[in-house]
């Protein structure tokens, strides 16, 4: 059930234009074993001829169990009512109008990476996993094959 979620998901909305960025993840100080991530989420949906979806903010509230430390349930909001994000894309004259205006650009962020490198080496250890998870295909992290 939880894969026909995802499969779900990446059919609805169109691969090369769709956007989730990240604004924040935070453990919620009001709801008990809660960690609320906000992003900002653009893009296109693959209904009809493919519909252009103006920027919205949600709210992902994720439960993790205080047993396992998994989580255990997620829950959506978000900071426009459905009505809008599908009239602003039936009628994008309206947005700014008479339906609410677009969420702001997702101001860039650096983080600083630990560094994982052993003894000088250019590879990282978590290379091998990458490629096992497929993130990296059969190349590591500098573009050569992986061995």
């Amino acid at each position: 059930m939880k894969l026909d979620y995802a499969r779900g998901v990446y059919k609805l909305f169109d691969q090369e234009t769709s956007r989730a960025e990240i604004i924040s993840t935070v453990v919620n100080n009001t709801v008990a074993n809660t960690i609320t991530c906000t992003w900002r989420l653009s893009g296109k949906v693959n209904i009809g001829p493919g519909l252009v979806i103006k920027p919205y903010i949600c709210y992902s509230d994720f439960t993790v169990s205080p047993d396992t430390g998994l989580i255990v349930l997620q829950e959506d909001r978000f900071d426009v009512p459905g009505w809008d994000i599908l009239l602003s894309s039936l009628f994008p004259f309206l947005i700014g109008n008479v339906l609410k205006p677009p969420a702001p650009p997702v101001e860039p962020r650096t983080v600083d990476m630990p560094d994982l490198f052993v003894g000088g080496s250019k590879k990282s250890p978590l290379d091998k996993f990458f490629v096992t998870v497929g993130q990296l295909k059969k190349y590591d992290c500098y573009g050569k094959d992986f061995k």
